[in-house]
C-alpha cells in the first residue's frame, strides 16, 4: 500500500479485533494509492472509503469479508465526495447470499466518481449482489438499491468491462461442482512460495483450471473456486498484444502466468520457425523475467512483423513448460505522446510538458490536483490520458494545453501564516515569482487596504528555490536558501518604495492561526498551479492539511469548440476545429483523424508547437467551462486495412 509519498509494500490481512474493516480510509484520506493488497475474513468491509476522495485503487484481492468487498461512503461536501476515485483490476469475491460485493452509501443524487472498471464482481450464492443506498436533495428520504451488475452498470455508468460471477458459469471448458465451493490461498512472505493443491481440481476467476503446486510470488493470492472440469494449462495464455493483432507505438509484452510458474522466459524474433525452435543459447531469447511483462523499447521496428514466445519456468528453476509462438505487426506511425511515461516525479510531471494556463494565461488547467496528478488511468491504448480542464467563462475565453518541442517549465509559489481564511486577513507571505523575484509580503492589520513587500528585482533568483517563514509571538521573519540548508534572512532594503516592509515585521495575530502554501495569479482570470516540494512544519502545529476552493464551481461541461493548433519554427500556424460542435460532451473514448492537408501553410517537417484547446481561438467569446480527456496523439501513415494485415499474417 502507498500513502502519499511514502511507499510501503502489499499487505495481507486476515486476523482481526472485534469491528474491523481491513484497509480503511477515512475523511481527510486522499491523494493514496492501495494496491496489490489481500483482505480476507474482515468482521466489516475488506477495503472502506468514508468521504475520501482523489484515491487509487487497483490489483487488490478481497474475499469473505461479512458486510461488503469494497465499501464506498461519500457526502455532498467539499473533499468528503469520491470524485476522481479510482477503481480498477480489483477481485471482489462475496462467499454468502448476504455478502455484498460493493456496498455504496452516498447523500447526492447522481452515482459519480473517478473511474472503476475490470473489476471482478462474484457472488457464486446471490446475482444481486451490490449495495446502494441513496439519501436524496433536497432530502426526500433514503433510497436503497439492491443491484445485479448489469443494474448497476446502467445506472452508474461504470464498470463495462467487469464481470460478475455468471461469467465462469458460461465459459464452455469449466465446470464448477455443484454447490459452489471456494477457498484462497495467499503467500504473506517476502519469498516465493509453493502450495500444494494435490490431486484436487480448480479454476481461478478468469477460468483457467489450477492442481497440483501452485506458485505464489510474494504477498500473491489466489481464490480457487472448485472445478469438475477445466483446461489445467502450464503454458501463459491471454496475450497481449493479441495474436496477430496490430500495435502502435513502443509494444509491451503481457500474458497470464500458468498457475504453477515462477518465472517466464521470453524470445522475440522475425521468422516464426526461428522462435518455436529457440532455447536460452539463442540470440532470440530476451530473458527470465519474475513478473508477466516485458518492454520491446529498442527491440523493434516501425512496420515489421515480429513472433514471440513466452516458456513457463516451475520454481525448481529447471523444469520448463514451451510456450505457443504469438504474432504482431508494429505500426509505422510516429507517436507525438502517448501520455505513458509521464509519473508524480519531478521532472517528469505532465505539466512540465503540457503547459497549461498557469503559464499560458488561457483557462485550461493540466493534470490532476491529486496522485496519480499526472495523467487519468483508463486510456485509449494504454493506462494514462491527459486531463485538461477549461475555463472560458473568463478572460481570454480560450483554453489551451500547448507542448513546445525543446522546453520544460518550472512551477514555484510561496509559504503563508494567516489570521483567518478572509480574504482581508493579516498575514505574512514569503514567496518567489516565475520571472525570478523573491519577496515578503504581509498585511500588519486585519480588513487594511495596506500591504507591504520586502522584495527583490526580478531575475535575482533561479528556480526551483527554497523559501521560510519563521513566527515567535508577533514577530515574523523571512529567508530564502538555495538549498534548503543555509538560510538567508530576506532583505528590507532592496525595495525602497511607499510600500516597503521591515524584516522582521510585528504582525498581531492570535495564538491559533492558519498556517500552509500558498499561491496567487493577482488576477481572477487567470488559472494558476505551483509544485512544492520539502515541505516542513515546526512548532504546535496539531490539524492536518486542508484545502479550500472559494468561489470556484464543478459544474458539467459547457459546450465549446474542440480544436488542434500546430505552429512551426517560422512562426506559420493553422488551427483545426473539431467537426463535432459537442466533442467535448463525449462521454465514450472518440478518435479525431485530422488529415495533413488541414494544416496548409505549415512546415510539418519543422514542427515547433502543438496546442489543444477549447473555445473559440480565433474569435474568443464568453462560455463555460469543464474538463475533457486526451490520449494517443499519434502521426499515422495511410492505416493498414484487414486484407493488408491478413497479407503480412500469410
Amino acid at each position: 500500500m502507498e500513502k502519499g509519498s511514502d511507499t510501503g509494500g502489499p499487505v495481507t490481512c486476515e486476523t482481526y479485533s472485534g469491528l474491523a474493516t481491513g484497509i480503511g480510509l477515512d475523511e481527510e484520506s486522499n491523494n493514496r494509492t492501495v494496491e496489490d493488497n489481500t483482505v480476507i475474513r474482515s468482521s466489516m468491509m475488506g477495503i472502506g472509503f468514508h468521504w475520501a476522495p482523489d484515491n487509487l485503487v487497483q490489483r487488490n484481492t478481497l474475499y469473505d469479508n461479512r458486510t461488503g468487498q469494497l465499501g464506498l461512503s461519500g457526502k455532498n461536501e467539499e473533499h468528503k465526495t469520491l470524485l476522481d476515485d479510482v477503481f480498477l483490476d480489483n477481485i471482489l469475491f462475496a462467499t454468502d447470499a448476504e455478502q455484498r460485493t460493493l456496498y455504496f452509501t452516498m447523500n447526492y443524487n447522481d452515482v459519480h466518481f473517478g473511474q472503476s472498471d475490470r473489476n471482478w464482481f462474484y457472488n457464486p450464492y446471490n446475482s444481486i449482489h451490490i449495495f446502494l443506498s441513496r439519501y436524496l436533495t433536497p432530502y426526500s428520504g433514503e433510497w436503497h438499491d439492491y443491484l445485479t451488475l448489469s443494474g448497476w452498470q446502467a445506472m452508474s455508468g461504470y464498470d463495462r468491462n467487469s464481470k460478475e460471477f455468471s461469467y465462469l458459469r458460461q465459459l464452455p471448458q469449466v465446470t464448477l461442482a455443484s454447490p459452489t465451493q471456494s477457498r484462497i490461498v495467499y503467500n504473506a512472505s517476502l519469498d516465493v512460495n509453493t502450495v500444494d493443491l494435490g490431486t484436487d481440481l480448480y479454476c481461478d476467476v478468469q477460468g483457467n483450471g489450477i492442481r497440483g503446486k501452485l506458485t505464489l510470488q510474494p504477498f500473491e493470492s489466489k481464490i480457487l473456486i472448485s472445478a469438475v472440469a477445466a483446461v489445467v494449462s502450464h503454458q501463459v495464455t491471454n496475450p497481449v498484444p493479441a495474436d496477430g493483432g496490430q500495435v502502435e507505438g513502443v509494444p509491451v509484452l503481457e500474458w497470464t502466468a500458468a498457475a504453477g510458474a515462477a518465472f517466464h522466459d521470453v524470445y522475440l524474433g522475425t521468422e516464426e520457425d526461428a522462435v518455436e525452435a529457440a532455447d536460452v543459447v539463442s540470440p532470440l531469447y530476451r530473458g527470465r523475467q519474475t513478473g508477466t511483462s516485458f518492454s520491446l523499447a529498442g527491440l523493434v521496428q516501425p512496420g515489421g512483423r515480429y513472433f514471440w514466445r513466452v516458456d513457463e519456468v516451475e520454481v525448481d528453476g529447471t523444469t520448463v513448460h514451451q510456450g505457443v509462438v504469438w504474432t504482431f505487426i508494429a505500426s509505422d506511425d510516429l507517436v507525438i505522446d502517448d501520455f505513458e511515461s509521464y509519473t508524480d516525479n519531478e521532472g517528469s510531471r505532465i505539466e512540465e510538458t503540457w503547459i497549461d494556463g498557469s503559464i499560458n494565461h488561457t483557462g485550461s488547467q493540466v493534470g490532476r490536483r491529486s496522485n496519480p496528478s499526472t495523467a487519468w488511468t483508463g486510456g485509449d491504448h494504454g493506462e494514462w490520458s491527459m486531463f485538461m480542464a477549461y475555463d472560458n467563462a473568463r478572460s481570454p475565453f480560450i483554453s489551451e494545453a500547448q507542448r513546445e518541442f525543446a522546453s520544460q517549465q518550472d512551477w514555484t509559489a510561496g509559504v503563508m501564516i494567516r489570521e483567518s481564511l478572509d480574504p482581508g486577513s493579516s498575514h505574512a507571505f514569503m514567496l518567489v515569482t516565475p520571472d525570478g523575484r523573491r519577496a515578503f509580503q504581509n498585511r500588519p492589520f486585519s480588513k487594511s487596504a495596506d500591504c507591504l513587500s520586502a522584495h527583490s528585482s526580478t531575475g535575482a533568483i533561479s528556480l526551483p528555490f527554497w523559501v521560510k517563514l519563521e513566527r515567535q509571538g508577533n514577530r515574523f521573519t523571512s529567508y530564502h536558501s538555495v538549498d534548503g540548508i543555509n538560510w538567508i534572512r530576506q532583505s528590507d532594503t532592496e525595495n525602497t518604495g511607499p510600500d516597503a516592509s521591515p524584516n522582521p515585521q510585528t504582525i498581531r495575530m492570535p495564538p491559533r492561526v492558519y498556517v500552509g502554501l500558498a499561491l496567487t495569479s493577482h488576477a481572477p482570470d487567470i488559472v494558476t498551479t505551483a509544485t512544492f516540494s520539502g515541505v516542513r512544519i515546526t512548532g504546535g502545529v496539531t490539524s492536518p492539511w486542508q484545502v479550500a476552493e472559494i468561489g470556484v464551481d464543478q459544474p458539467g461541461n459547457s459546450p465549446d469548440d474542440l480544436y488542434v493548433a500546430i505552429e512551426d519554427s517560422g512562426g506559420a500556424a493553422a488551427v483545426v476545429v473539431h467537426p463535432d460542435p459537442a466533442a467535448v460532451n463525449a462521454t465514450a473514448w472518440t478518435e479525431w483523424r485530422i488529415p495533413l492537408g488541414m494544416l496548409a501553410g505549415v512546415d510539418l517537417s519543422q514542427v515547433r508547437k502543438m496546442c489543444i484547446g477549447v473555445g473559440g481561438r480565433n474569435g474568443p467569446a464568453l462560455d463555460g467551462a469543464g474538463r475533457i480527456y486526451i490520449d494517443d496523439i499519434h502521426i499515422y501513415k495511410e492505416a493498414l486495412s484487414q486484407a493488408q494485415i491478413a497479407a503480412l499474417t500469410q
